[in-house]
This record gives C-alpha cells, sequence and structure tokens, in this order.
C-alpha cells in the first residue's frame, strides 16, 4: 500500500460570481449527496506566488470562507491550471 500525504487538497467545483469570487462551493462527501454551499461570507483572501523563479512556479489564491450553514471552508484557486481545491485541516 501506498502512503497518502496526510491533508492533501482535494479538487472540488466552485461556482464563481462575474468577477471570479466563490459563491458556492461543492465540498467532498458522499457520492450522489453532494450539493453546492453557498458562500455567506468571504472572510480573507490572500495570494501566493512561489517558484516563479524556477521550472515549477506556483500561483495560487486562497479564500477563506463562511458557508452559508456555518462552516468554515479554506479554498484555493490554482491560477495556473484555473481549478479549485478544497485545503483539508
Amino acid at each position: 500500500m501506498t502512503p497518502r500525504p496526510v491533508n492533501a487538497p482535494v479538487r472540488i467545483p466552485v461556482q464563481v460570481d462575474p468577477t471570479g469570487e466563490p459563491r458556492a462551493i461543492g465540498l467532498p462527501g458522499p457520492p450522489g449527496r453532494r450539493r453546492p454551499i453557498p458562500v455567506a461570507q468571504v472572510a480573507e483572501r490572500w495570494r501566493i506566488d512561489e517558484g516563479w523563479w524556477g521550472p515549477n512556479p506556483l500561483s495560487r489564491l486562497y479564500y477563506r470562507l463562511v458557508l452559508a450553514d456555518g462552516r468554515l471552508a479554506t479554498v484555493y484557486r490554482d491560477l495556473g491550471d484555473e481549478t479549485w481545491w478544497a485545503q483539508r485541516s
């Protein structure tokens, strides 16, 4: 058995508004029971750019979200390929 990284990010579907801000996210869960959860508030936003000097640069835009059901979620958009990920805690 190959070990997996602990708390590795998980790719998720995200609905965005016209400015690109997340408005609903699909968190991991049982198949067939995933529904978009509306975002009540963007609590925090920050960007990380690393390795821009090398062959594998990393550029991510992170969001700390308050969801409509009261949960907090940290997600990021990979600015290289425009995919969205949930950062597990």
